[in-house]
């Protein structure tokens, strides 16, 4: 699958949670953002390990600078979601943190299909994002594997 694809495929996923979230009470809400971390930090790893690695090692000077943005954002989005297990206790600062959170990263989600992947898509050509996507298959299938290894 092309790289481009899995990830906006990861990123429905993830809105489609949001959307649960939006939808539930409090309890519901915490045990879904259990879930949308893990989902978080697999997609990020994803492209930061091997999309945006790529694109910084090949890539022009514009290229890079829109891939740091991004992975700045992954920062400050990770920052957020430690903030929100802290607060897993404080259940109005919880839904007040968790509302900001999803809010920000559908922003970013946003300006990732919008501005970087549009990008990439005039950089490389479609057999590069072919081969990103087999490693990320491969590397989300060595990732489920080892959990289930014990």
């Amino acid at each position: 699958m092309n790289a481009l694809t899995l990830l906006i495929v990861e990123h429905e996923e993830l809105e489609a949670l949001f959307k649960q979230v939006e939808g539930s009470d409090l309890q519901t809400r915490k045990a879904l953002f259990v879930k949308i971390r893990a989902v978080i930090e697999a997609h990020a790893h994803l492209e930061e390990m091997i999309l945006y690695r790529y694109m910084l090692e090949t890539g022009e000077e514009d290229l890079r600078a829109v891939v740091n943005e991004g992975i700045e954002k992954h920062r400050k989005i990770k920052v957020f979601m430690q903030e929100i297990s802290s607060l897993r206790s404080d259940a109005e600062q919880f839904e007040e943190k968790l509302k900001v959170f999803m809010e920000f990263t559908r922003h970013h989600v946003e300006k990732e299909e919008t501005d970087i992947f549009t990008k990439i898509t005039k950089h490389f050509e479609p057999s590069v994002l072919y081969m990103l996507g087999a490693k990320m298959e491969a590397e989300m299938t060595w990732g489920e594997n080892r959990d289930h290894a014990g």
